[in-house]
Order: structure tokens, then sequence, then C-alpha cells
């Protein structure tokens, strides 16, 4: 296979690249933190997860026929008064069956095109089932939010409405965005910046090379959105806050000798991901490293 293979596709966040170590390193054992959502069953049986879900509450007839190898996660993605004891019911109907331990709360009810639920809402149907699925000995994980500032304060408001309540919430679900990767080191060390500052090296996917995009053009705007994204998670006031940046683009990585602008190399779809990744080793002793 040659380089211009293996680069296919899209520069991908570093974070995706530490994700594909653990991948090949833990390939063969199934590992609890581990899991899929949807998708084909064969692809997760390969990746051996503990845990696979597909954002509906009835299994396929293949997970009913013992052709999953780890645990399927049924979801109550949405209900109102008058279904959510029919979904509660067919849960507990094959959950004995298949071992279900878990069943996951609304999808992102904050959003008006997934579950669409206010808090109120949300909390008069987790008071039908919270005690119905804790008898069963099936833990019961809370909505699942965007971790946007909006899903951040449904949570909240859900969340204290529930202790306020004394309702059951096993686990808080959250989706995470964007496949970007933000580190602060002088969190752990204070000498990386000067007194007072912070230091903070973020990630953000791009296309690489192959795309049609003049970085020199897009680059700044797509800083822009970069900061813009960030005080939207959360980080209000980051762009303010900036005294000193450098900003690295595909093209700045191309012109360093990486082909098509792509520092991490294979772009990470399921066949490239840690035991199915293309092998680096040319001939009895030629080792490809590096991008």
């Amino acid at each position: 296979m040659n380089s211009n293979q293996h680069l296919s596709g899209a520069v991908r966040a570093g974070v995706y690249l530490l994700i594909a170590c653990a991948l090949s390193q833990n390939a063969r054992a199934q590992d609890v933190k581990r899991g899929v959502g949807g998708g084909d069953l064969s692809q997760a049986n390969a990746l051996n997860g503990r845990w696979y879900y597909n954002w509906g509450n009835t299994p396929s007839a293949e997970i009913l026929a013992g052709g999953l190898s780890g645990e399927y996660v049924p979801m109550i993605w949405s209900a109102n008064a008058g279904t959510i004891q029919t979904r509660v019911n067919g849960i507990l109907g094959y959950a004995g069956a298949l071992g279900v331990d878990h069943v996951l709360g609304f999808n992102e009810p904050d959003r008006a095109e997934q579950a669409n639920m206010s808090v109120a809402d949300a909390i008069a149907l987790w008071d039908v089932m919270d005690h119905q699925f804790a008898g069963a000995g099936i833990k019961l994980v809370s909505p699942a939010l965007g971790d946007d500032t909006t899903g951040r304060a449904w949570m909240d408001d859900f969340m204290n409405q529930a202790n306020a309540l004394n309702l059951t919430v096993d686990a808080v679900a959250m989706h995470w965005y964007g496949n970007v990767s933000i580190t602060n080191p002088t969190a752990s060390d204070p000498d990386l910046a000067p007194p007072g500052r912070e230091s903070y090296y973020v990630l953000f996917p791009t296309p690489n090379l192959d795309a049609d995009i003049d970085w020199n053009k897009v680059g700044p705007r797509y800083r822009d959105e970069v900061v813009a994204t960030l005080e939207a998670r959360g980080y209000v006031g980051f762009g303010d806050a900036i005294e000193v940046e450098h900003l690295t683009t595909p093209q700045d990585w191309s012109d360093r000798g990486m082909q098509a602008g792509a520092p991490f190399a294979a772009a990470h779809t399921f066949w490239q991901t840690g035991p199915f990744r293309p092998g680096n080793l040319w001939g009895d002793n030629v080792v490809f490293v590096g991008s």
C-alpha cells in the first residue's frame, strides 16, 4: 500500500491518535470503558467492546439470538406520559435474557431536532421509571446532553430537580461533538507560562490538502470559529484573554514536508484504527515511522 492510500481522508485531531493506540494495545481484551454506538454488529464484535447501543429500546433479532459479544444497552430516546410505561415494560421483558445492566435516558432533550423535552417533562417520566429499573437491578443513566452551554444548563436543572425529589440517576451521559483536543499544560506545571498566565494547546480537525482550500485565506477565519466554539463550550472570554498565539494549518504541515499536509497520517475510519490500521513494515527491515 503506498503513502497516498495511507493518507486518504481527513486530517484528524491528536486525540484520535491516542484512541487508536489504546485500541491497538487492547484489541483482544474486552474493556469496560470501550463500546460502540450504532453501526454493524460485526464491527462492534471486532472491537470487542463491553457495550453496544443503537439509540433505541428494541434489540435486533441478531442481538436477541446472542449475536452481540458485549452488553446491549437500550435507550429510551424519547417518550411521553402515554408511551413511557410501554417502553419500560418492553425493556424489562428482555433485560434478564440479554443481561441488561444499564438503560440510557432521553437523547439530547434540550435540542428541538432530538428528544425535545422540557426538564419538567423529563422529571415526570423519570419518576415513572427509576424505581422500576432499580427493582430489576438495572442502572439508569441520565439524559444525554450536548457539551455546549445550553446542554449543560439543561443538565444542571435536571440534576437539581432529580436530587430534590430523591430520584435515581446512576450515571451521567454527555455527548462531545467536534473531535477537538484541548490541553492546558499549566494546570499541572505553572512554570510553562509567566506568572498569572495560562498556556493552552487547541487542536481542531481539518481536511487535508486534497481539498481545494486556500489556507492563507481560510486559516484566520477558521481560527475565529475555533475560538467561538471554545467559548460556546464554556471557555467564556477565551478570545479576549489571548496575549500570544500561533496558528498552524495543513499548509504549514505541508511546507514542513508532510504529504497532503497530514501530520497524523491515515484517516481514522473504522477499518484504519487499532488492529485494522495499515502496517508500517516494508520488506524485512524497513519500518515507516511518523507521518
